[in-house]
């Protein structure tokens, strides 16, 4: 429901950018790869060094004109 209400509300000038999960969580990270592009196509993933984590964290970007 809600990446529906995403894709719905998203622009086409729009930009969507999501803390996704620790880059260690590979389920999770999985879900969120098979789901992501069912309402945007071609997501781009990147894996980022979070200082105060100590780990990196992925997070997911797609634009409104997809």
């Amino acid at each position: 429901e809600l990446f529906q209400l995403l894709k719905k509300n998203l622009t086409e000038e729009g930009v969507l950018t999501m803390q996704c999960c620790s880059a260690y969580d590979e389920d999770l990270l999985n879900i969120i790869k098979d789901i992501l592009p069912r309402f945007f196509p071609g997501p781009d993933f990147k894996e980022v060094m979070i200082p105060s984590f100590c780990e990196p964290w992925v997070f997911a970007s797609v634009n409104g004109n997809n």
